[in-house]
């Protein structure tokens, strides 16, 4: 049951959106508007139009604020994938793929973004809009909408989400040709290896500081900590 609600997937889903006010995320490193909080309240519907290709449709919960869609995302660009060459250690270039940030900028005359509804606000002055694959687990992905505010791109929204995980796993094995299973733990789990020494020439190997699994957050991406509980008690909650 648990792997079944963990990696469920179907042609169009419902998603919670988490978002964070200041004071929950004090260590916010964004440059942020003075609308910022003004226009939030947002769920996803993700939408499969084939293979790899979704629409992001962001709808409102208040009449004031905009529905954002992102139409017709390859979701394999933002998804770990290996050329043939590097097969052979699959596990690094993997892990290095997954545990980098991939942030992409959709411009306001972008034919893939359609803004919508709301009280105008957005309609007028959105600059652009962005979605993100951030450098923690697989599936961890972000929604950042800016405006432009005296002469600079300044963040009025950002929300928090879970790209499936069944979605992401049929994406990641179409990609590389390779098991989800023999790699997903690495890609699900995010270490910080603890300033871990590279061996010098000629220095004994019992000197070198020991590799430790520990789980760390980065502090710019401490929401996600509470982001995980959250999805995980839902989890619970709807599939037993």
């Amino acid at each position: 049951m648990w792997t079944y609600c963990r990696y469920r997937a179907a042609r169009e889903m419902d998603i919670a959106v988490r978002e964070f006010s200041d004071r929950d995320y004090l260590e916010n490193p964004a440059l942020r508007s003075v609308q910022y909080g003004k226009y939030s309240g947002r769920r996803l519907t993700l939408v499969q139009r084939d293979d790899s290709h979704f629409d992001f449709i962001f709808a409102p919960a208040q009449s004031r604020v905009a529905e954002v869609a992102f139409r017709d995302v390859d979701v394999s660009l933002m998804t770990p994938s290996l050329p043939e060459w590097a097969r052979a250690d699959a596990g690094l270039k993997l892990t290095d793929r997954q545990w980098n940030r991939q942030q992409v900028q959709f411009n306001r005359n972008s034919p893939q973004l359609e803004v919508s509804r709301g009280d105008g606000f957005e309609q007028a002055n959105l600059f652009t809009a962005e979605l993100a694959k951030n450098c923690l687990n697989a599936g961890l992905w972000e929604l950042l909408l800016f405006i432009e505010e005296a002469g600079r791109k300044a963040l009025y929204y950002h929300g928090w989400f879970t790209f499936p995980l069944g979605q992401y796993k049929r994406i990641f094995q179409r990609s590389t040709g390779l098991s989800y299973w023999r790699h997903f733990y690495y890609l699900e789990h995010w270490v910080d290896p603890e300033g871990v020494r590279i061996p010098d020439s000629g220095q004994p190997h019992q000197a070198e500081r020991p590799f430790r699994r520990t789980l760390r957050w980065p502090s710019c991406l401490v929401p996600w900590r509470s982001a995980a509980v959250s999805h995980s008690r839902r989890c619970s909650i709807h599939c037993g």
